[in-house]
C-alpha cells in the first residue's frame, strides 16, 4: 500500500525507522491477513473489525461525505508518541515501476487519497462502505509488509483508530434518532402527548432511501440531483427554472423542521425532478434519471401510516409537466339567469351555461 524499499535488498533492517519490506514468504506463514494469529492478551483484527455495526443509522450521501471526511482527518492527524505521522505512507499508492510485485500481491489497491476522492464524489452509499475501504487500505499494508515492521504496526494502529471513530459516529447518530423518536412522548400542557410517528424522521428516512438507489452498475442515480448547478457555468438554468431546489436543500429543511406536513415535503421532492425534466432534453440520461427517481420516490411514499396517506398522489404521471392541469374555471352566478331574463336579453358571451344551477364554465388561456 505504501512506498517500500526493494524486497531484493538483503541489507534492510526490518526494525529500523520507516522500514518498508515485503513479507518473507519462505520464513513466514502465507501472506493472508485473515489467517494472522492474534497477539497474546489482545483481540484479533477480525474482532476489532466487528466492533462497528454492519448496518448503522441511515445517512444521506452528504452526511456520509461529511462524516467520512471527519474520520479521514483524524487518521491524517494521527501521530505516535514521538510526533511521527502514522498516515504519511498511506496517502498514495506505491509506484508501479518501483514496486510491480505489490500489484501482483494486492488485488484491490486503495490509498487514503483515493478514499478522499470517492467521498468528494458522493460515491459511498453508507458509512459502512467508507469503513470497508479504510479496512481494505490497512489490510493491504499488513498483507504486503512484514509482521511487526513499522508500517505493519502503523497500519494496525490506524485501523483501530478508524474503527473507533466510526463507532463514535454510529453511536451518536443512533442516540439522536432515538431522541427524535421519543420526542413525541414529552408532556405538553400537563397531558402526555401521543408518541405516534415522527414525521421529520419519516421524511429523512424516505429521502435517504431515495438517494441510496443505484443502477445495475452501482451508480448512485441521485448524485446529479444532490446539489444545484454552478451559477457561473449554468447561468441559463437560473433564467429558465423559477424555483431552483436540490436534494441537499430538502435535507437541510428537514433538519430545521421546516416541513409542517408530508405533502409539503413531497411537493419539494417532486419539484427537484420537475426542474430537471424541464431544463434537460426529453429522454436524455438525466431526464430518464429524474423520471426513474420520481417513480421510485412515490413508491417509497405509498407505505406511509394512514394519517399521512398521500391520497393517490403516487398515481400521478411521472413525466407530467408541473404546469396547471386544466385551463377551465367554474363560476357560480346564482342571480345571473334572473338578471338576463329580466332585461329581456340573451347571454351570448357565455357558453355551457347551466340554467338550473346558475353556473358558467369559461375557457381561459393557459398560464
Amino acid at each position: 500500500m505504501v512506498k517500500r524499499d526493494f524486497a531484493a535488498n538483503p541489507d534492510i533492517d526490518v526494525d529500523a525507522p520507516r522500514s518498508k519490506r515485503r513479507k518473507d514468504t519462505q520464513s513466514e506463514a502465507p501472506a493472508d491477513e485473515d489467517n494472522e494469529m492474534p497477539e497474546a492478551g489482545a483481540s484479533s483484527d477480525q474482532e476489532q473489525e466487528s466492533g462497528v455495526a454492519e448496518n448503522g443509522p441511515a445517512m444521506s450521501p452528504e452526511e456520509v461525505r461529511e462524516e467520512g471526511h471527519k474520520v479521514l482527518q483524524v487518521l491524517k492527524d494521527a501521530v505516535d508518541k514521538d510526533g511521527r505521522s502514522l498516515s504519511y505512507d498511506f496517502l498514495r499508492l506505491p509506484s508501479k515501476r518501483q514496486f510491480p510485485d505489490y500489484y501482483l500481491v494486492i488485488k484491490r489497491p486503495i490509498a487514503l487519497d483515493d478514499i478522499k476522492t470517492q467521498l468528494d464524489n458522493y460515491a459511498y452509499p453508507s458509512l459502512e462502505a467508507v469503513r470497508q475501504d479504510f479496512e481494505q487500505c490497512f489490510k493491504n499494508a499488513k498483507k504486503y509488509n512484514m509482521r511487526e515492521s513499522v508500517i505493519w504496526k502503523d497500519a494496525k494502529a490506524l485501523q483501530k483508530i478508524a474503527n473507533k471513530e466510526i463507532e463514535k459516529i454510529v453511536r451518536r447518530r443512533t442516540d439522536d434518532d432515538d431522541a427524535d423518536g421519543e420526542a413525541g412522548s414529552d408532556k405538553e400542557g400537563g397531558r402526555k402527548k401521543e408518541k405516534g410517528v415522527n414525521i421529520n424522521r419519516l421524511m429523512k428516512n424516505r429521502l435517504q432511501k431515495l438517494t441510496s438507489k443505484t443502477d445495475v452498475n452501482g451508480r448512485l442515480i441521485a448524485a446529479d440531483f444532490m446539489d444545484l448547478p454552478s451559477k457561473k457555468k449554468w447561468a441559463v438554468y437560473y433564467k429558465i427554472i423559477k424555483r431552483p431546489i436540490c436534494i441537499e436543500d430538502i435535507f437541510k429543511r428537514i433538519k430545521r423542521k421546516e416541513y409542517p406536513t408530508i405533502p409539503d415535503f413531497i411537493s419539494d421532492v417532486d419539484l427537484v425532478f420537475a426542474n430537471a425534466m424541464q431544463f434537460n432534453e426529453e429522454h436524455s440520461p438525466i431526464w430518464e434519471d429524474a423520471v426513474e427517481l420520481k417513480v421510485y420516490f412515490h413508491q417509497l411514499m405509498t407505505d406511509l401510516p394512514a394519517k399521512y396517506n398521500m391520497n393517490g398522489a403516487g398515481d400521478a404521471d411521472p413525466t407530467a409537466s408541473p404546469e396547471v392541469a386544466s385551463n377551465k374555471i367554474l363560476l357560480k352566478l346564482p342571480h345571473h339567469q334572473a338578471a338576463v331574463h329580466a332585461q329581456g336579453g340573451t347571454d351570448e358571451g357565455l357558453q355551457n351555461t347551466d340554467t338550473a344551477g346558475g353556473t358558467v364554465r369559461l375557457r381561459v388561456p393557459a398560464l
